[in-house]
């Protein structure tokens, strides 16, 4: 299993510049998610922009107890990095030193895969099934995508297969990919919820990509975490 080293971690940006008639809109939009190793926490955007580079602070979204995340629209780009700092230390997340890139309606995700949504439902006393969606890179036609999952309680882990429905198009009125999403289900078990981490197989080089939270798995016993 391939673990995401640093504690910041893309998880969705997309750009667009049109102009149809009445209508137009140049910007970007960007989702961060980080580990959660302090209070206080200053999540930065730095973008190429004509006239060089700038930054951003970016505001928080929400918190999750293990993560939080940091979203915003911002200035319209097609190269950028984040900087996360904690502790008085920051760390990067710099797509392996060659920065993301998001041409026009185009969009980045960290890692390959990164976990979008989940989903608890529940049923009678203790009967819980989970479904939620995971953005991919489209690196290949051939993959695997999905979630590995253990009900709380249990020593057996479920392989839930994921499928496709569509390109990935948060707050983006049009979306050329590479950013897919998928989405996955669990059968209904006797559990109060689940510890479970998402992945993505290019079936043609065999590699995996994981998004399991900065390395500790996941956990959802609530209605909702993303």
């Amino acid at each position: 299993m391939a673990d995401w080293v640093s504690p910041v971690r893309l998880e969705y940006a997309t750009s667009q510049d049109f102009s149809s008639g009445a209508a137009s809109f140049t910007g970007s939009f960007v989702r961060v998610k980080v580990d959660n190793l302090a209070f206080e926490k200053i999540v930065k955007l730095h973008y190429r922009a004509a006239t060089g580079w700038q930054e951003v602070e970016l505001p928080w979204t929400a918190g999750y107890g293990s993560h939080d995340i940091f979203s915003a629209r911002v200035p319209y780009m097609n190269e950028f990095a984040i900087s996360y700092t904690a502790n008085n230390i920051t760390y990067w997340d710099n797509n392996d030193f060659q920065n993301y890139s998001v041409p026009n309606f185009h969009s980045a995700v960290g890692g390959h895969v990164m976990l979008r949504r989940a989903t608890l439902a529940a049923y009678a006393s203790y009967q819980r099934s989970m479904s939620g969606v995971i953005y991919v890179e489209n690196m290949s036609y051939n993959k695997r995508v999905g979630v590995r999952a253990l009900p709380f309680g249990g020593s057996t882990w479920l392989d839930l297969g994921a499928h496709y429905i569509g390109l990935a198009n948060e707050d983006s009125e049009v979306s050329l990919g590479p950013v897919e999403q998928w989405e996955y289900g669990s059968p209904i078990v006797n559990t109060s919820g689940f510890t479970f981490a998402a992945y993505y197989q290019n079936l043609d080089t065999g590699e995996w990509s994981w998004d399991n939270n900065f390395g500790r798995d996941y956990a959802i016993f609530v209605s909702e975490i993303e």
